[in-house]
C-alpha cells in the first residue's frame, strides 16, 4: 500500500537542494532579482549557511538573490515550466526527466568526485539484513517519486532481482526528504529505506547520534552527482554569470569556507554522460510500466 509520510523538518537535500535549488526565476526589469530553488538536498538546521550563501552570490552577482523551496521535485520543475525560477540545485532524476525544462549549470564535487551513491539503511538494531531482499513484507521508506536514489535505484533494483515492485514491501510510504527517511529509519518506523549517501554522510558529520541508530548495508554504483541547473531560456549572460561564480567558489576564502560547509570540494560544468546510469535507470523502469515522472 502506498501511503504519505512526513516529520516536521527540511531533508538534507532539501537544503541543499533547498541551496543550489534557489530558484533563479525570470529576473524582474526593476529589481533584476535572480530566484534559485532548492529541493530535498540539504540539513534543515542549515538556514543560516544559506542565508550566507545568499549573500556571497549578491556579492558576486551584483544583484538581488532569492531562494525559493518547494517540497517535490514534481513542483520544482513545475516552477521551471512556468519560468518563474531561474536556477536550482536538483536530483539527476528529474535533471534526466524533464530535458526541455533546463540545462546543467554546475556540478558539485564530493569527495574528490562530481558522483554520489544511494545507501541502503536499516535500524542499528537489525544485524540480519544484507540486501534489499531481505526486506520483503516490511515497511520501507522512499523520498520523492522523482528521486534517483531514494526511489528509482530501489525500484530498478527489485526490478534486477525480478521482484514486482508495487508488491514486495508489506507498505511504503513517502517522506519527500532524505534526512526525513534517515529519522524514519533510526526511529524504526521504517525497516529500511534508500538514501542520497551524500546527505547521509553529511547528517553523520553534524548529527552523529542520529545517524548511529542506523546501519548502512550497501552502497549503490556510482551516479552523477545532483546538478545544480538553469532554465532552458535563462539569458547567457545571466548563465555565465552563475556559473562563473559557483566554479570559482574554491578560490576564495569565503568560498571555500561555504564549501566546507556544504561538504563540497567545488562545482565544475559537469556534462550530460555524468548520468548516463541515472537515464539507464529511468529506461529500466519506463519498459516495466513504472515511470512515475512524465517528461516535458
Amino acid at each position: 500500500m502506498m501511503a504519505r509520510f512526513g516529520l516536521n523538518h527540511c531533508s538534507l537535500w532539501g537544503v541543499l537542494t533547498l541551496l543550489l535549488l534557489i530558484v533563479f526565476s525570470p529576473a524582474r526589469a526593476d529589481t533584476q532579482l535572480m530566484r534559485l530553488g532548492l529541493s530535498a538536498v540539504m540539513i534543515g538546521e542549515q538556514q543560516e549557511m544559506i542565508q550566507r550563501w545568499r549573500r556571497y552570490l549578491e556579492a558576486h552577482l551584483h544583484r538581488p538573490v532569492e531562494f525559493v523551496q518547494r517540497r517535490t521535485y514534481q513542483e520544482t520543475m513545475e516552477l521551471f515550466r512556468d519560468e518563474n525560477i531561474d536556477a536550482g540545485w536538483i536530483c539527476g532524476g528529474p535533471h534526466v526527466a524533464y530535458p526541455a525544462l533546463q540545462r546543467i549549470l554546475a556540478v558539485g564535487v564530493w569527495k574528490g568526485s562530481p558522483h554520489y551513491q544511494s545507501y541502503l539503511i536499516v535500524p542499528a538494531g537489525d544485524t540480519t539484513t544484507r540486501s534489499i531482499a531481505d526486506l520483503r513484507g516490511k515497511v520501507f521508506g522512499y523520498s520523492d517519486p522523482q528521486s534517483n536514489s531514494g526511489h528509482n535505484v530501489p525500484i530498478a533494483e527489485l526490478l534486477r532481482l525480478g521482484e514486482n515492485p508495487e508488491r514486495f514491501f508489506g507498505k511504503t510510504l513517502y517522506t519527500y526528504s532524505h534526512r526525513k527517511l534517515v529519522e524514519g529509519v533510526a526511529a524504526g518506523l521504517f525497516n529500511g529505506a534508500r538514501v542520497d549517501g551524500y546527505i547521509y554522510e553529511e547528517m553523520r558529520r553534524y548529527f552523529p547520534a542520529l545517524v548511529a541508530q542506523t546501519r548502512l548495508v550497501n552502497k549503490s554504483e556510482d551516479f552523477g552527482f545532483p546538478p545544480i541547473v538553469a532554465r532552458s531560456h535563462l539569458p547567457k549572460a545571466d548563465y555565465v554569470a552563475l556559473q562563473t561564480t559557483l566554479l570559482n567558489m574554491q578560490n576564495d576564502e569565503e568560498g571555500r569556507a561555504l564549501l566546507e560547509l556544504m561538504g563540497l570540494d567545488g562545482f565544475i560544468k559537469g556534462d550530460e554522460h555524468l548520468f548516463d546510469g541515472i537515464a539507464a535507470l529511468l529506461n529500466d523502469i519506463k519498459k516495466a510500466g513504472l515511470q512515475h515522472a512524465r517528461k516535458n
